[in-house]
């Protein structure tokens, strides 16, 4: 079994049906393969000053693992392209791995088509 260290893992918080697009560009653009969706239930203040909290709103959640050299370049391309620099856009962030495990699919021959 292969141990990787020095990988960081960030976490994203999006609304609802936006993860699986964002996953994607991060796929095309970036050849980041490392990441997995999961979905819950939350809410927060929508304002500040306001004491009583929102609905509750379904939303996705990305974890991405990834190498430490490599983390602050794809915490900004999330950031961006989940919309997070906009106002309850959701929210990010990153904390370090101090072990993981590499999973890699084995090499398969593709089967011979016969006639």
């Amino acid at each position: 079994m292969d141990f990787v260290t020095h990988t960081k893992k960030i976490i994203c918080v999006l609304l609802q049906g936006n993860a699986s697009e964002v996953i994607g560009r991060l796929h095309k653009e970036k050849g980041v393969d490392t990441c997995d969706i999961d979905r819950g239930r939350g809410r927060s203040t929508k304002n500040p000053t306001n004491k009583t909290y929102g609905e509750y709103v379904e939303v996705e959640v990305v974890t991405v693992s990834i190498e430490a050299e490599r983390a602050d370049e794809i915490f900004e391309f999330l950031y961006f392209e989940a919309g997070l620099d906009h106002t309850n856009g959701g929210f990010l962030y990153q904390v370090p791995v101090v072990q993981s495990t590499v999973f890699k699919l084995p090499d398969i021959p593709a089967e011979e088509k016969t006639p």
